[in-house]
């Protein structure tokens, strides 16, 4: 089924492609504006069924009208197309795939149901994903990846595999670490997950959720994948207002979103960011913990289940809802600014 004669599960093609097929809308435009930026030598095929071309590349119909078997392609349709897609892409010979899509295993049994297929769909054609936000070679100077990024171009450097987009694009922009060479992403379900085992709990709520730039669009499908009403937003503008409408808030331990959370008295589960320098958001975290205002989950721990069971304790117990908001509050400088300010003129006065 390969053209190449490559064996299951060799990545060579797909991290290493001299050409590429761009199947979607909007996120594979971006993709297809992304290996642009970074210098991709390599062929670009977009595919669109009904659009002359993307992002200033002209498309092509179908994968069948592909001029020749694509070393690897970016599939950012919906979960059922992605299917159809995918096998194309294995009959043509093609050297792997992203499948960006949501809505399989982690949304429940008609998502395993279709998972299945597509690993059938497949068969010997490597596959990152599905609900795989893509990868970068900085050594190659090519990616898979609908969003921007920090990294550049190196000769040497480490490979990363990370859950989560918005975990990979943050170490992206890290200035102080070793050169990334490889960064490869399989998608981060672990609060969608959380709220599909809330089940007919997950149905009273009225959710509120920033993902940032990267996973706005995957979340947005999870939503809609489990039957869920949801506020997703990139970034929320108004958090004065976010706040307000909020019982419970599940985030990192930044120090502003500490500082907010203390302010405000609002409950809280935190996730401290683990790549924080010396770790201090889980320094942040504990401090609320100590208090009784909060609830920590670290990182490496965090899973749908685990989330599910510390939200639940939560939703179910409003007096400990109020005891946390009451510590939290405790904790709060909500004069701050005041503080500064009389700190300066003291200072300037000195």
């Amino acid at each position: 089924m390969r053209a190449d004669g490559a064996g299951p599960g060799d990545l060579a093609r797909l991290l290493r492609p001299r050409s590429v097929a761009i199947l979607g809308g909007r996120a594979a435009a971006e993709a297809v504006r992304q290996l642009r930026a970074v210098g991709y030598d390599g062929t670009i095929w977009p595919v669109h069924p009904s659009q002359a071309e993307i992002a200033g590349v002209p498309a092509y119909r179908s994968v069948a009208a592909l001029p020749a078997a694509p070393d690897a392609a970016f599939v950012a349709v919906n979960r059922y197309a992605t299917i159809e897609i995918v096998a194309a892409l294995a009959a043509r010979g093609a050297g792997g795939a992203v499948a960006y899509a949501s809505g399989f295993a982690e949304s429940g049994e008609s998502g395993r149901t279709l998972q299945a297929k597509l690993v059938e769909a497949a068969g010997a054609m490597p596959v990152l994903g599905p609900n795989c936000y893509g990868f970068i070679n900085y050594l190659d100077g090519v990616l898979l990846w609908p969003d921007q990024h920090g990294g550049r171009r190196v000769e040497r450097g480490v490979a990363i595999v990370t859950q989560s987009g918005n975990i990979g694009l943050n170490l992206t922009m890290q200035r102080r670490a070793v050169p990334i060479a490889y960064l490869v992403t399989l998608g981060n379900q672990a609060t969608l997950d959380a709220l599909r085992m809330l089940g007919p709990s997950a149905q009273k709520l009225a959710i509120t959720h920033q993902t940032g730039t990267a996973d706005a669009e995957e979340t947005r499908a999870g939503y809609a994948a489990l039957g869920l009403v949801g506020r997703v937003e990139p970034f929320i503008v108004d958090m004065g207002d976010a706040y307000a409408t909020a019982d419970v808030v599940v985030a990192r331990a930044g120090a502003m979103t500490c500082a907010e959370l203390t302010a405000v008295g609002l409950p809280a589960v935190l996730v401290p960011y683990p790549y924080a320098a010396d770790d201090h958001q889980r320094r942040n975290a504990e401090v609320l913990v100590r208090a009784g205002a909060a609830e920590m989950i670290l990182d490496r721990e965090l899973s749908g289940e685990r989330l599910a069971a510390t939200l639940r304790t939560l939703i179910d117990d409003p007096a400990r809802r109020a005891a946390m908001a009451a510590r939290a509050r405790a904790l709060g400088r909500p004069d701050a600014a005041d503080r500064v300010a009389e700190a300066c003129v003291r200072l300037l006065a000195n």
